[in-house]
């Protein structure tokens, strides 16, 4: 038994598909889950959804593709789960901006009104960086505020005290500002069908929720991508081995390293000589056996496993994967068989 290794080989216009389809997935996630976040969102749950949305479509692709390159697709899956994440958290931005930008055009029209000034787009735009940074520290944000940045002037609040306009702020010093005002308003957690408000997390804690989310979202997309595009495939067919397999209970759990070692040693008695009869509702060791979809002949896939059966459940570990010559194969299990034969015959 050899391990297999993915030939690295894909169809025609495959990357690009994948790439194409894992971004439009990521971002509908992403866009989806703000949306309904504005109603509630479900801790966990959540990103756990978006991440195995992701993965999904990069699966898909994979497999319709018969992309052989398990590294470019995890990698995919993983950077589509990151745009998932940036595209709820670029929405808020969004929502933010505009909402701060409809206050600041009402405080622009006023500062024309009085013939202070005509404040253009780029002043409209610049006050609303200035107010996410004043919303950032926490300070207090009132139209005179807006008006001394509009204008880039000193003005007089009623006191008589001068109030200078802020330096301009870097875009992503805005981005940054609005991500520390989305933290300092903290986050509040409460079970469904709680009568109080929740409690708040706080700043770190919600820092700490993000981060959770994001490594759930690129976890479950990069985790499921990677199981699923190393499945066996066969070259010469160009397509993939069954998902069906043929299971072969051979011996005690205890007996795992001998079935192992019979099938990577490609010995054909060596099943036999590691088969002993099972024991009752014990943990046992058995193979399961793939072939292509389409050849009789070549290769079988071979997975040596342990297996549970516990409450009506079926556990399985996998102790080694790899392929099989079918007429070697066939030679060991012809073995086996016999071995259990005179076995059950040597117990009559």
């Amino acid at each position: 038994m050899k391990r297999y290794v993915p030939s690295g080989k894909t169809e025609e216009g495959a990357q690009l598909a994948l790439i194409v389809t894992v971004l439009v997935t990521a971002i509908a996630m992403g866009g989806l889950a703000n949306l309904i976040g504005q109603f509630i969102r479900l801790l966990l749950v959540f990103p756990a959804v978006m991440g195995a949305m992701v993965g999904l479509a990069a699966v898909q692709i994979a497999l319709a593709k018969k992309m052989r390159t398990p590294a470019l697709v995890v990698v995919t899956a993983i950077v589509g789960g990151l745009v998932c994440f940036s595209t709820d958290f670029g929405i808020d931005y969004w929502r933010t901006r505009s909402d701060i930008h409809d206050q600041v055009v009402l405080v622009a029209a006023d500062v024309e009104a009085q013939g202070l000034g005509v404040p253009d787009d780029e002043d409209h735009a610049r006050t609303v960086d200035v107010v996410l940074q004043y919303w950032a520290k926490g300070w207090e944000v009132n139209p005179l505020v807006m008006a001394v940045n509009l204008l880039e002037e000193p003005l007089s609040d009623d006191t008589g005290a001068f109030l200078e306009p802020s330096p301009d702020p870097s875009a992503l010093e805005a981005f940054v500002a609005h991500v520390q005002g989305l933290a300092n308003q903290g986050t509040t957690i409460s079970d469904v069908g709680r009568d109080d408000d929740g409690d708040d997390i706080g700043a770190i804690g919600t820092y700490l929720l993000w981060l959770l989310d994001l490594l759930i979202i690129v976890g479950v997309a990069g985790g499921m991508t990677w199981e699923q595009v190393r499945q066996p495939f066969c070259e010469r067919c160009k397509d993939w081995f069954q998902k069906d397999e043929r299971v072969v209970a051979i011996a005690p759990a205890t007996a795992g390293a001998a079935v192992l070692g019979a099938m990577q040693s490609g010995n054909t008695y060596g099943l036999a000589s590691a088969y002993a009869p099972l024991e009752p509702k014990k943990p046992f060791i058995a193979i399961g056996i793939r072939a292509c979809k389409k050849c009789s002949s070549g290769q079988r896939f071979v997975d040596v496993c342990r297996i549970t059966i516990k409450g009506g459940k079926t556990k399985r570990k996998s102790l080694g994967k790899g392929l099989v010559e079918s007429g070697k194969l066939e030679d060991q299990l012809q073995a086996l068989t016999d071995a259990a034969t005179k076995a059950q015959e040597g117990t009559a």
